[in-house]
């Protein structure tokens, strides 16, 4: 940035922190669980899945038992046999 800008910023933290600021989500878990309700394994390897489905759960704080049920029925068809 030029040195004579009206708020340069002096390093990285500084940037990631205004980047977080204007583009951070303020609805959390409601996007999570939007996220949560269409996930499902498609195309994805398996580890691809369980990574964006345990991101979602972390999230959520969802029950062990409602989480296993919501894996099963999210996993692909191959895997589940």
């Amino acid at each position: 940035m030029k040195a004579d800008s009206a708020e340069p910023f002096t390093n990285a933290q500084e940037v990631l922190d205004a980047v977080y600021r204007v583009y951070r989500d303020l609805n959390k878990v409601k996007t999570a669980r939007q996220e949560f309700k269409q996930p499902i394994q498609g195309n994805d390897t398996f580890l691809i899945f369980y990574a964006k489905f345990s991101r979602l759960a972390a999230i959520l704080n969802y029950d062990k038992a409602v989480l296993l049920d919501e894996l099963e029925s999210k996993v692909s068809y191959v895997i589940q046999n």
